[in-house]
């Protein structure tokens, strides 16, 4: 939708498929505040702006996203927090976003609701419109 570059990330250990170990093995790094190793990074010094696409995940991002932000330099670029949720929206995420990359500007971020991920394209066109 904005026409950029995108990189996925990853932990370097796969979180399991099965649903419940998923979550299981998330709120153990939610719990200790993990910053789990990353499986590849990008340079992101050529960037002005950066879309964060995340699931909300107890009321936070995933710790790998905790991990990118926090190794990144992010002073003056605009983060963009785009989450998918099942009902909690995004939660305290921009407040969490603006401590993890200090001298970002974080906007207003859009929350999508997962089981309507299908129908969300024109509440994406509209935000991206809106935020350029």
């Amino acid at each position: 939708a904005c026409g950029g570059d995108l990189f996925h990330i990853e932990r370097v250990e796969p979180y399991p498929a099965e649903y419940k170990a998923c979550v299981k093995e998330s709120m153990a790094e939610l719990k200790v505040k993990a910053r789990p190793e990353l499986a590849r990074d990008v340079d992101v010094s050529g960037y002005d702006r950066v879309v964060v696409v995340f699931p909300n995940w107890c009321g936070t991002m995933p710790m790998p996203v905790y991990s990118f932000l926090e190794g990144h330099d992010f002073a003056g670029k605009e983060i963009w927090p785009l989450c998918t949720h099942e009902g909690s929206g995004l939660s305290q995420t921009e407040r969490d976003i603006r401590k993890a990359a200090p001298g970002a500007t974080v906007t207003r971020g859009l929350a999508i609701h997962g089981s309507h991920v299908d129908e969300a394209a024109p509440a994406l066109t509209r935000w991206v419109k809106e935020m350029q």
